[in-house]
C-alpha cells in the first residue's frame, strides 16, 4: 500500500507515493518559513535551494561516490579523477561487497565537487564484513587534494596522525595510488592503504597477474606487503563524502 504525503522541497511541490522517494536531507528555508525534503544529500542539496537562507540537515550519514573494482584492467586514480571506465547505474558496482561487476562505479556528483558542500570524505577497504577506514577534513578541498595527512579527522589505525610516511598521497608512487606508506626497501616496507594500478616498481607486491589491486593493513598498525604480515587483499575500495 502506498501512503501519500504533502510536502515542499527544493525542486518539487506535491503529493507522491512513500515508496517513490529516496529521502537524503531536510531542510528548513527562512525566508518563505516553508520546510523542504530532497532526494539530494545535503552536501548538495543547498546547490538546488534559489534561497541562501536554506538550512540543510541530512537523513543519510554517507554517501557512496566511488566504488572500486579489483582485478578489471581499468585504473581506479583516472576513474576517480575523470570518467574512465566507470557506470553510475549498474547496482552490482554499488555493493561494498564482491560482485559480478565489471566497472568501477562513480556518481556524476562528484564533477560538482567545487561547488557542493562537502564537510568529509572517507576511503574505506571492504573484506568480506571488515572494514578499514580513513576520515578525512573534506572542507575547501578539491577532488584531487583531500587525501593529506594533515586533514585526518579519526581512521581505523591509531596514531596515523603523528606517524611519518614517505608517501601519503592519492597520487602516490609511480603505480601506487591512495598509497599511505614508510619504504624501507622492498622486505621492509610497510603501508596502510594501496591501489596498485600495473606493475611499473619492482617489490614482490607490484606484481600480479590482473589490476587494480587494494591492500590495506589488517591490524591495528601498519603491515608488511612483501611478504603479506598484516596486509589483505581488499574487495572493495570505497569513497563516500557528507
Amino acid at each position: 500500500m502506498k501512503i501519500a504525503y504533502t510536502f515542499i522541497r527544493s525542486d518539487f511541490q506535491g503529493s507522491v507515493g512513500a515508496d517513490t522517494l529516496s529521502c537524503k536531507s531536510t531542510g528548513y528555508r527562512r525566508t518563505t518559513k516553508e520546510c523542504f525534503i530532497s532526494s539530494t544529500p545535503a552536501f548538495a542539496a543547498l546547490n538546488e535551494t534559489i534561497d541562501p537562507s536554506s538550512t540543510v540537515f541530512a537523513f543519510d550519514d554517507w554517501t557512496l561516490v566511488f566504488r572500486g573494482t579489483p582485478g578489471i584492467g581499468t585504473n581506479p586514480k583516472l576513474a576517480w579523477i575523470g570518467t574512465e571506465g566507470v557506470t553510475s547505474t549498474d547496482e552490482t558496482c554499488m555493493s561494498l561487497s564482491a560482485t559480478s561487476c565489471r566497472q568501477h562505479y562513480r556518481d556524476p556528483v562528484v564533477d560538482q565537487w567545487d561547488n557542493l558542500r562537502i564537510t568529509e570524505v572517507k576511503i574505506s577497504f571492504y573484506k568480506d564484513d571488515n572494514e578499514k577506514y580513513i576520515i578525512f577534513n573534506g572542507t575547501d578541498t578539491t577532488i584531487s587534494d583531500w587525501f593529506q595527512k594533515e586533514r585526518i579527522l579519526s581512521s581505523s589505525w591509531s596514531g596515523m596522525e603523528q606517524k611519518s610516511f614517505t608517501y601519503f598521497s592519492l597520487e602516490g608512487h609511480a603505480s601506487r595510488n591512495f598509497f599511505t606508506s614508510s619504504y624501507y626497501g622492498c622486505d621492509h616496507d610497510e603501508i596502510f592503504t594501496l591501489v596498485l594500478t600495473s606493475h611499473v616498481l619492482l617489490c614482490t607486491y607490484d606484481i600480479h597477474t590482473t589490476y587494480p589491486q587494494f591492500l590495506f593493513a589488517t591490524e591495528n598498525a601498519a603491515g608488511r606487503p612483501e611478504s603479506l604480515s598484516g596486509v589483505a587483499f581488499a574487495d572493495v575500495f570505497a569513497i563516500f563524502v557528507k
